[in-house]
Formats: C-alpha cells, structure tokens, sequence
C-alpha cells in the first residue's frame, strides 16, 4: 500500500472569480467594506521550529538587551499558511508552482505508454549545445555518435581516470586535461580504434575528434568521441525544448548541481561555453536533449499541462480570484497590494535555551516526478505524465498525526554536509499576533476567518515549518473579531459560504464539496497513524509505478463543516442572477432604441443631402457600441466630393448632351447644387453647348415643358426661339 506523511486536495476544474474583483480600491472604499483588527491564538500541538532568514539552529526570534530570546512565528509564514488553504476553499487558480518537466530510465519497471529501449534510440545524433542571446543552438557533429574504450583511451591519455562510483564526469574529464583543453582532441586513423555494440565490433571513421567523458555506470568500459568536422547546419532549439531539457536534468549534480549551486556543465553554458550533448531530432528539428548518451527521456506532458488539462481557467491571468483579491500579487506584467496584514505571532510563555532540543537529520523534499502520487490516478491503472490529458493530483497538504507523535526524522548516510541540526520549540505554547483587514467585503472576511478555522470545522490543524512530514509545527488556532466589526464570525463565514455554494452549484463545477472540501478537512485533522505517514523506500517507490501493483493513498472520511442550507442559497442565487440578468436586458433595450433612433436621424439628413451632419450622427451611433456603418460615412464623403467636384467645375464639363432631356437633367443638377441660380456667363456657356448639339438629340419636343421649368417661361421660350423649335 503506498503510504505519504502527506496528500492532495483535488484541483477544482472551475475557477471562482468575484464579480467585484475589478472595482477594488486602496483609496475608493466599498459601501460594505470593513476595516479591523482579528486577534489570532495560536497553540503549537507539536514542536515548532520556523526560519527568520537567519542561518542559525534557532527558531525565529527576537534578542533583548539581557539576552533573552524571544520566539516568534513569522507573519509571513502564517499568511502563506492561511492563504494556501483559502485557495482550496474558494476554487482559486493554481498559479504558484514549478513548472518542471520530468524524464525516464527504465529498462525493467514497465510504465504505461512508453518504451524507453525504443524511445532512446531516436536519439541518434550528438553534438555541441550553446547559448547565443536568449536562444540556443546545437552545432551537431557529422560523423555520429562514436565511441572509444577505456584501454585505449588510457593508452592514449595515461593520467586517465575512469572514475569509481563515488566520482563524476567532471572529475573523468578534467584527468584529460593536463593543461590541455578540456575536451582534448584525438586523431583515428583507419581501422586504429574499435569498440563492441551488441557484439559486433565497430570501427571509428578516420578523422579528429573531441572526447567526452560522461557519469559513472557500472561495468561501464566506454566514453564517446565527438567529430571535430560538424555540420554546415546550426540546430535551432526551440524554447520549450531547452526548458524540458533543463528541468529533466536539474537534478543531474553534473548539469543541475546541488545545494543551490549550478552544476559544472549548467555553468559553463551559462558562461558562454558549448556543452556535450546527445540529442533527437526530426526533420531537422531538435526533439530532446540529454547529457549521456542513454539520458532521461522527456515524459509528454509538464506539470503545467497537468493543471490546464484540469482546467485551462488556472492559467487566466487577466482575472484575479479571491485570493489575489485579498492578498495580492506580483506578476511580471502588474502587481496589486493586498489588504490584509499579519503581525509576527510572539510566544506568551517563557521557553528556556534547555527547553529546545537538538534535532537532526536530511529533508529530502518530495519530487513530483513521482506520478503514482503527484498526478490522478483512475481506477486500477497506473497514470504518467506520458498518458493522455494527465492531470495533477491537486494541492499538496501535509497531514496531520495521531495524538500529535512525532515521527523520528531521517539521518540519511550520515553524510554531515546533508544534515541539518535544529531546535524546535516544545510543544504546548501560545502564541498571539494581530491580523488588520482594510476594506474587505462581508464575503472576503469570512473567507479570511474560514481559512484560519477549516470553516469551523472541529479536531481541523495546520502545519507550518520545518519537518512537517515527521508530524512537527501543528498548530491550532482562534481568531476573536475586534468590536470595529459589525457582524460574528459566523455571519461573516455563512456570507463566503453563499458565494461559493452558489458559485459550484450555478457553474456545475465537477469537483464538488464531499470530493475537494471534505478532503481538506480530513487530511488536516489528526488521525494519521505512523504507518500512513511513512516515508516509502526508493525500492517501495518503484514497485507502484506498475499497472500490476496499483494503489494509491487512502484518508479517512470527515465532512466539511457547511455553516448554510446549499438548496436555500442557490434558490436565492437564482432569483438575484435572474433579476440581474433582467436589468441587464431592460438596459440593452433601451441601448438599442437610443442606437436605433441615433441611425434614423443619420439616415433622414442623408436623405436631406445634409451629408456632414449625417456623417456626425453616424460617428456618434459607432461610437456608443452601434454595428459597423463606416460604409454609410464613405458613402456620405463620396458624394460631399462629388458636390464640391460640380461645384468647382465649369457648367460645359457637367452637362450631358446624349439627348435633350439628359441635357435639361444635367442642367437641373447644376442647378440645385448652385442653391437655384446660373450666372449670366454659366448661361451662355449651357446655350453654346446645346446649340452645338442639338442636331443630334431626338426627344426635343418631349423636353420642351421640362427646359421651361429649369429656366423658367420667359428665358426657356427666348432659348427655344433661338434654337427654332
């Protein structure tokens, strides 16, 4: 059975977001917002040992001027505390996380959809990695992968080391050197060096070549020879690539290093040197990357895409959830200030320096690479971070041990550099410190007081500090509200309730209170035996990650307290999302009559020929959320030019003469657009041109009543005579 000192809260696949988080202010209070001070109690059930940025075997404290240490929990940890479960209890997003890639090597545990044996043999290709700006690129060598036996190259290179299994690559290598370059070169000749693969003896192609050293494996007799000739071809990789590259080897201490120090291959990249690498690629595109030649194989999926196969809303960042709503955040893009403040939680009792006792030992911190664990498994089969749509387990917590025991914590090897000593607090100590809220929302308060209390639910602890896997920093806590509040505790917790039953019952969110919330509850209360709790062996890590020896963590059952009637709240939240949705319907109405008789005034001044003002109305009906009319306002535009083309032309250039009555049309165009008035000149001018014409025109004596109305009587019938018709 796998046991774990902890466990997982199931990701929500919906996201809560208030519909107030935009319309927050430091400086505009809500109508409803409160300001206050919370006193917080708090009793360590466990020892206690938290860190003050000081590198000392003490817990966080505060010397006096006689030397007397005064102990604290850091505000800082008590807000993480706190704001880790507020995130599980408001379906916040899962944005603060590692977002590591992990690999494989395995030639005998069978895991599900993948082969390693196959997998790795796409890795063909070797070559020199480096950096170039904020890219990378692989500079590959043509002659392939090669090898080189340790006899020969120790023939070759007398101070060779060929490592025992306490040594690394680094160490291999630099016995080359001998104030040489650190890759030194070495020249084949034909048929000179030979090597076995899979029994049959290969020959190294005459030619120059680097030699490469990698990690010690046992029965291991070869190291590998990289061409000096490489090709005309530089490999591009691609971001994602280099990312998955370097997350699977972060652990490697010849690339990712150990205790925060990069590793020797990690910090010559860094400098600006190439690196060894082994690679896949296809179609000229770099798949994976490793740094042996039988490297960890990247698994498919991240641990990023184990949350947005959850739900791609955990990744929305144009919207904050409650917690950022009352905590903050910082992002590269923007920051928001939180409105909550928690003071450092000073010890009330004495604790004397004999009272600490010295406790050691190795913290190994878990690795999500382990997947029977860190990502959700479904009934009696084995999921990776290969298989499809793979999601994360949900939110690790760390459980809560029977009768508050601590367990006895690893000393590993016994390797002195990996211990760390510590004096942790004795148990049964209060603590007090204040919390002040500014401007929180009824809602957001009983968020605040839920997080602090499990929602009031009975024999609920939190853990903080170190070695909370081996059962220590359980902590119990009671929050009393100051008389600035106008509301209980209850009231308060009853009001978040309601928002949030509404929110998962109205949103259909599949993760529902008896699989997230009853969870939480029953990972923090103490009932874990030291059987559950026990740290599994590597060997025991191993044999779950088979289909055939399926298990996965069990936790007892306790219920969320709920302080309201869920069928009560979402019959109310119903009536008032349905009154909204009505106001907003009554506004969009009225919206659309006023766009409506906007482009109806628009539309009458075209017709009146008023062009710029129409043109203004239209503007006005784009400008207040109208469709698209830009088309009406090209049209208008057209035809202002067109006026101010007649206008500016003379009166011989507009008239037609196709016929008689074309002729009197044009002219009653001129006309109109000349406000009903033709100068002396202009007339004469219309005279010559229809007199040169009107041999050709047909429809005379159908026209003439039509030339008279243009002209009037008198100067139509002198035109007439004229023109003897």
């Amino acid at each position: 059975m796998i046991t774990a000192p902890y466990n997982f809260v199931p990701l929500s696949d919906k996201v809560f977001f208030p519909d107030w988080a935009d319309k927050i202010s430091h400086d505009i209070p809500f109508e409803d917002g409160e300001d206050g001070i919370i006193t917080l109690t708090i009793e360590n059930k466990t020892p206690l040992f938290t860190k003050d940025g000081k590198a000392n075997e003490w817990s966080s404290h505060i010397v006096d001027d006689k030397g007397n240490k005064h102990y604290f929990i850091p505000g800082t940890t008590l807000k993480g505390c706190f704001r880790s479960v507020m995130e599980i209890l408001s379906f916040s997003k899962m944005n603060h996380f590692n977002n590591d890639s992990f690999g494989y090597r395995s030639f005998t545990t069978q895991i599900k959809g993948v082969n390693y044996s196959s997998d790795i043999k796409k890795a063909k290709c070797c070559g020199w990695l480096y950096k170039d700006g904020d890219n990378y690129y692989i500079r590959e060598c043509s002659k392939g992968i090669q090898k080189i036996t340790h006899r020969q190259l120790k023939l070759k290179f007398p101070d060779f080391n060929r490592g025992a299994d306490h040594q690394t690559a680094e160490i291999k290598q630099k016995s080359l050197c001998d104030g040489n370059p650190l890759y030194p070169t070495l020249t084949a000749r034909e048929g000179e060096i030979t090597y076995q693969e899979n029994k049959v003896e290969k020959i190294v192609p005459e030619g120059e070549y680097h030699i490469v050293c990698t990690g010690f494996i046992k029965n291991k007799r070869i190291e590998y020879l990289f061409s000096t000739e490489t090709a005309e071809q530089i490999l591009k990789v691609s971001r994602d690539v280099f990312i998955s590259f370097d997350s699977v080897h972060s652990h490697s201490p010849y690339y990712g290093g150990q205790n925060g120090k990069d590793g020797f291959l990690k910090c010559r990249l860094k400098t600006g040197s190439s690196i060894p690498v082994f690679f896949e690629k296809d179609n000229g595109i770099v798949k994976t990357i490793g740094i042996t030649r039988m490297y960890r194989y990247p698994f498919k999926n991240s641990v990023r895409d184990g949350i947005t196969n959850t739900s791609k809303e955990h990744s929305n960042n144009d919207k904050m959830d409650l917690c950022e709503c009352i905590f903050g955040y910082i992002s590269k893009q923007k920051q928001y200030k939180g409105r909550v403040h928690i003071g450092n939680a000073f010890c009330q009792d004495t604790i004397l320096d004999n009272d600490c006792e010295i406790k050691e030992g190795v913290f190994g911190q878990p690795r999500a690479s382990y997947y029977p664990l860190y990502l959700k498994q479904s009934a009696n089969s084995v999921t990776n971070y290969s298989s499809p749509n793979a999601t994360i387990a949900g939110r690790k917590r760390y459980r809560i041990t029977k009768d508050f025991v601590t367990l006895p914590i690893s000393v590993g090897n016994g390797n002195e550099n990996m211990l760390v000593r510590f004096r942790p607090l004795p148990a049964n100590n209060k603590f007090i410190c204040k919390i002040i809220v500014h401007n929180l929302k009824k809602s957001e308060i009983g968020a605040l007081l839920s997080a602090i209390s499990f929602n009031k639910t009975e024999g609920t602890y939190h853990n903080i500090g170190l070695a909370k896997s081996y059962g220590y920093g359980t902590i119990s806590c009671q929050a009393n509200l100051s008389q600035h509040f106008k509301y209980t505790t209850d009231d308060y917790i009853k009001a978040f309730n309601e928002d949030i039953s509404a929110f998962l019952q109205i949103n259909g969110s599949r993760i529902c209170i008896e699989e997230c919330l009853n969870k939480l509850v029953s990972i923090a209360s103490a009932t874990h035996t030291t059987q559950e709790m026990k740290q599994m062996s590597f060997k025991e890590c191993e044999v779950y990650k088979e289909d055939r020896n399926f298990s996965t963590l069990q936790e007892s059952s306790k219920t969320f307290n709920l302080l309201i009637n869920e069928s009560d709240i979402l019959e109310k939240k119903l009536k008032e999302q349905k009154a909204k949705e009505e106001a907003e319907e009554a506004i969009r109405i009225q919206k659309k009559t006023e766009l409506d008789n906007i482009l109806q005034e628009a539309e009458t001044l075209e017709e009146a020929k008023n062009y710029e003002e129409a043109i203004r109305k239209y503007k006005l009906y784009i400008e207040r959320g109208g469709d698209d009319v830009s088309y009406k306002i090209d049209n208008c535009i057209h035809k202002i030019k067109e006026q101010q083309r007649i206008l500016n032309s003379p009166i011989c250039d507009t008239l037609t003469t196709s016929s008689f009555g074309a002729f009197v049309g044009s002219l009653k165009k001129w006309k109109n657009n000349h406000n009903n008035e033709i100068s002396s000149s202009d007339l004469e001018s219309a005279f010559n041109v229809l007199k040169e014409n009107i041999s050709k025109m047909s429809d005379i004596k159908k026209k003439k009543k039509e030339l008279k109305k243009v002209l009037g009587d008198e100067l139509g019938t002198e035109w007439l005579h004229k023109l003897n018709l």
